[in-house]
């Protein structure tokens, strides 16, 4: 088992060090400040979408990722149902394993505040970073962060409020 964590991180290793000078670069930067995105969840979407400006509309990502409701129609009636899970699969569940660190409480890491530093302001504004001064000997930062905090409340009131049983 100890020669399978080995070679986990020697390629993680690869993967951070192929980082500098590749052209999606500032997007892996921005996805690394968010929290529960490490090198891998980073660079995985970014190379499997490529590109985010051929799409016209977030709604058309969100499509080819399948993260859209599926739809049965008839006449005047319309149900929506679960996401579809159509296109790219890979992309989709790096995606949601990272979302998934926001039903945690809103708090930043020592390493994730040192990751967004770095980035331009309107990223920084985007994720809701606060300029803080950070001694070396510090223990993680519990800054609440306004955005996130906002997240994370939506994402408890979602997972808290009873369920309905579809109708059907």
């Amino acid at each position: 088992m100890q020669w399978a964590d080995q070679r986990v991180e020697r390629l993680s290793r690869a993967l951070a060090d192929s980082i500098p000078g590749w052209r999606f670069e500032p997007a892996v930067q921005a996805l690394l400040a968010l929290r529960g995105v490490d090198v891998v969840t980073a660079i995985g979407p970014v190379a499997e979408i490529g590109d985010l400006s051929r799409f016209e509309h977030p709604r058309k990502l969100m499509g080819y990722l399948g993260l859209v409701p599926s739809e049965h129609s008839s006449g005047e009636q319309l149900r929506r149902g679960s996401i579809t899970k159509t296109g790219n699969g890979h992309a989709r569940r790096l995606l949601i394993v990272a979302a998934w660190n926001y039903r945690f409480k809103p708090r930043i890491g020592r390493r994730a505040h040192q990751r967004q530093q770095g980035l331009a302001e309107p990223i920084q504004a985007l994720i809701g970073s606060r300029p803080t001064a950070v001694e070396p000997t510090e223990q993680p930062l519990p800054v609440p962060i306004d955005p996130v905090m906002r997240l994370a409340a939506t994402i408890r009131a979602t997972l808290e409020a009873p369920t309905t049983a579809p109708k059907g």
